[in-house]
């Protein structure tokens, strides 16, 4: 098991800027420390993602300098060094 990843951590309005973690925001870290588990990162809530999902285009593809492709990068950058590639 190389780490956990805390999907859906939080959402963010478009309108206020307001960001919620809908589902808490403890739970995945809570539980990494009690196994002794890396941390990878977290994955907000939001459309883009799910619609770039249901084009069959991931969204480091559809928006590759975009915010939440940065997550997403960050955490594939980051399993990339634990492996060595």
């Amino acid at each position: 098991l190389l780490g956990m990843i805390q999907n859906m951590s939080s959402f963010t309005c478009p309108h206020c800027a307001h960001c919620t973690p809908i589902f808490g925001s403890q739970g995945v870290l809570r539980e990494c420390a009690t196994h002794a588990i890396e941390f990878l990162g977290d994955l907000p809530l939001h459309a883009s993602i799910c619609s770039d999902a249901d084009r069959g285009k991931p969204t480091v593809v559809a928006d590759p300098e975009g915010a939440h492709a940065r997550v997403f990068m960050r955490i594939a950058e980051g399993l990339a060094g634990k492996l060595g590639m």
